[in-house]
């Protein structure tokens, strides 16, 4: 693996860890935790009796990850359950809007549905978009001066590493995959059918509860459902499925262009060349976008992890708690809170200024590297033309997924409509 696959590696994973962690608030996570550890009421647990399929939906919605066999029962999600103060005051609204009979079990069971019918659709398209890359009919925007007269396949790394789990899996076995064309385009369209049966399974669970509800269950509430959903989680769901689909054809086109650099049969200078020029390119526009969004974190107030969790350390032999005055011990902590705010703010510069730092050293390497390029007489006009082509790519990719980022840190309550791109 080249050092330019490995700086896109690194950003996708990074991009892919803080969209996890943006799934939910620390206070949502805490309530998830406690609700795993408390009994469910019988009403939950008949509701999630209902709803297992052989399909694990588990916090980062890696269904491919788990093995085929396996029966999972759906954890609900702590927006869902019956006691979250959200779900009630929603479902009293719905009752005093709608003046119907439904109960909290009945919109709790459609909600239910509803939000894995959204899932499964999510996932449905994102694994669309892998059989594309994979069998060479992915949609791009490249514009080619050398047309591939044969499709030219890729199969996505995260379709590999699905295979590459599974062997690990079933190393003791000897029943280890060969990952090659066949087997990637058999897993995907394996997985494509297991979406598609999952979903007519659900959408004929929630057909028969509107035929058992008869007209209790009216478009208004579905759309009342669906906004709620949406504000709690499928926001970041879904904007995790772009970044899925956007990596894959930023990849695809990534490798059309390469292609096409082969073509013109670059000496050993020239390739060498081109593979640390576009490695400089992806290191100046990482480290961009990295000071970018370190100041939109502190303008959304969501920290880095390591900060958020930051406490000043107390002696134990000097804690606060133990001050028997009411008035000098909320003086205290007060002061206590107010210089940990501050340290908290203080590290949030440095970490900017380290990467502001960081960017302009891979600004000065990118732009020695490209000069001395456009000096050297051995490149071709067409081989520049590619070469441009390739950085645009970068360019586009970059933003795309900054503001996939962006988008992630914005208050649940922004509206749709509100979000562009």
């Amino acid at each position: 693996m080249d050092n330019s696959n490995q700086v896109i590696e690194g950003e996708e994973k990074c991009l892919s860890q803080k969209l996890s962690q943006l799934l939910t608030s620390e206070d949502d996570r805490k309530q998830i935790n406690e609700s795993k550890r408390s009994p469910p009421s019988p009403s939950t647990s008949t509701v999630v009796s209902t709803i297992s399929k052989k399909i694990k939906f588990d916090h980062d919605y890696q269904q491919e990850s788990n093995s085929d066999d396996d029966i999972v029962e759906e954890i609900i999600p702590n927006y869902l359950l019956i006691n979250n103060p959200h779900f009630q005051q929603l479902f009293h609204a719905l009752s005093s809007t709608t003046a119907n009979s439904l109960t909290i079990e009945d919109i709790q069971e459609i909600a239910l549905l509803l939000r894995q019918i959204t899932i499964l659709n999510l996932q449905r398209s994102l694994w669309n978009i892998y059989l594309q890359s994979g069998i060479g009919k992915l949609e791009t925007d490249c514009h080619q001066s050398i047309i591939p007269s044969e499709p030219v396949f890729l199969w996505p790394s995260e379709v590999k590493s699905t295979l590459s789990m599974k062997n690990k899996k079933q190393q003791q076995q000897n029943e280890l995959i060969t990952i090659n064309h066949d087997t990637c385009l058999k897993h995907v369209n394996k997985m494509l059918d297991q979406y598609m049966n999952n979903l007519i399974d659900y959408e004929k669970k929630l057909n028969n509860k509107k035929c058992r509800l008869n007209n209790l269950f009216t478009l208004q509430i579905k759309d009342e459902l669906m906004q709620y959903i949406e504000r709690q989680e499928i926001r970041m769901v879904r904007i995790e499925m772009e970044s899925k689909i956007a990596i894959v054809k930023y990849d695809y086109q990534d490798h059309l262009i390469e292609w096409e650099y082969n073509q013109l049969i670059p000496n050993t200078y020239q390739l060498q060349s081109w593979q640390n020029l576009i490695q400089f390119k992806q290191e100046k526009e990482k480290s961009k976008y990295e000071v970018t969004l370190l100041k939109q974190r502190r303008l959304y107030h969501h920290l880095p992890t390591p900060l958020k969790s930051l406490q000043l350390p107390l002696l134990s032999t000097l804690s606060i708690d133990t001050i028997h005055d009411l008035k000098i011990r909320d003086h205290l902590m007060n002061r206590y809170r107010k210089m940990n705010e501050e340290t908290k703010s203080e590290m949030m510069t440095l970490y900017i200024h380290i990467a502001e730092a960081k960017m302009n050293e891979n600004l000065i390497k990118f732009n020695e590297n490209i000069s001395q390029i456009r000096s050297n007489q051995q490149w071709t006009q067409s081989m520049m033309n590619i070469i441009e082509r390739r950085f645009k790519n970068i360019d586009e990719r970059f933003e795309y997924l900054y503001q996939l980022k962006v988008r992630a840190l914005e208050p649940k309550n922004k509206t749709l409509s509100d979000r562009k791109i």
